[in-house]
């Protein structure tokens, strides 16, 4: 069954270090000023109406607890008061406040429960928070989000989490990623740990951390231990390197294969590029995934993303799909 750990982190998370630029003499706008765009930030890309919502009690509760000064230290905000382009990896101490102001503004395993049943139709989202909630203690879940936002996603409070996790998320009726293809064999919980952060590649929101659960169930499917071994994925150590090296075919089209399980390669390509866009000139979403559709098919893009994990961006294949990306950025863009 698909395995849906969602560690709420909010936002978005990049495991990097905190800002050692800020000078205590350097002037920081006030918390009015920053306000929006703690909330935005809280609330990602392409944020419900509850997410908004929740965005907006999140800023104003971490304002009351945190200075803007705090927040630019911390690396949530740059010098100049605006919101980073993603949350960094937090001291403790911050990741604590950080995750009790989340839980003033909206339960976890609420949270959760909608999260899962965006990614997967089946799951009945009341069904699986009541199965979280009896599974692992408030305290417990604190902990284990605490632990993930300051780097320590390899730890058995966070193992206990995502296990729950993939529990709840059967108990709710989810549905296999893939059921006619049978897992290779068992990956413990420091591969899969490595996994997912090697697929989220320093980018983490709940839908993103979601899809990473999904993803490395449906790939540990496709390709065994062993395999990941001999493919540089896994070094001799039996941890997941950081970086993903050039792929062999095979893994390549498992890689791929497993990620359009878990999301439409097109809504992964719109989002990846709108991520990418200053926010001023951010392309909007429905014009750029409609352009997209209609000049890509799903064989190219298929194609051209398992050329680009085996021969890099450099590759006819993988060229093709960046131009054709870039024509329909253009296209997308705000005008005037």
């Amino acid at each position: 069954m698909r395995a849906l750990s969602l560690l709420l982190v909010g936002g978005l998370v990049v495991l990097a270090g905190c800002n050692t630029d800020y000078e205590q003499d350097d002037v920081v706008p006030d918390a009015e000023t920053v306000r929006p765009g703690v909330a935005a930030l809280y609330a990602g890309l392409d944020p419900t109406p509850a997410e908004l919502a929740e965005g907006e009690c999140f800023a104003d509760a971490l304002l009351d607890r945190l200075t803007p000064e705090d927040l630019v230290v911390a690396g949530v905000l740059t010098d100049d008061g605006d919101p980073a382009a993603a949350v960094p990896m937090l001291d403790r101490d911050t990741a604590a406040v950080w995750v009790d102001v989340q839980a003033g503004c909206a339960e976890y395993a609420q949270v959760a429960g909608r999260a899962a049943a965006e990614l997967d139709p089946d799951v009945d989202p009341d069904v699986y928070a009541r199965c979280l909630d009896e599974a692992v203690s408030a305290d417990d879940q604190r902990t284990a989000l605490v632990t993930t936002l300051s780097g320590g996603v390899d730890t058995p409070i966070v193992a206990e989490l995502t296990a729950a996790q993939a529990a709840c998320a059967q108990e709710a009726g989810g549905a296999s990623a893939d059921p006619a293809v049978e897992p290779t064999d068992e990956a413990s919980a420091q591969v899969r740990a490595g996994l997912v952060d090697l697929y989220l590649n320093d980018t983490r929101s709940l839908q993103r951390v979601t899809e990473g659960e999904c993803f490395v169930d449906a790939f540990l499917q496709r390709r065994s231990v062993p395999q990941l071994v001999l493919a540089e994925v896994i070094d001799e150590t039996g941890r997941v390197v950081p970086d993903l090296p050039r792929l062999d075919l095979e893994t390549a089209r498992a890689w791929v294969d497993a990620e359009t399980a878990c999301v439409a390669p097109l809504d992964a390509l719109t989002r990846e590029l709108r991520a990418d866009a200053e926010p001023g000139d951010r392309p909007a979403r429905t014009a750029l995934r409609q352009c997209l559709s209609t000049t890509l098919d799903a064989d190219q893009v298929r194609a051209a993303l398992v050329q680009r994990l085996t021969q890099g961006s450099g590759s006819a294949e993988a060229a093709a799909l960046a131009r054709a990306q870039q024509d329909c950025v253009d296209a997308a863009r705000p005008t005037g």
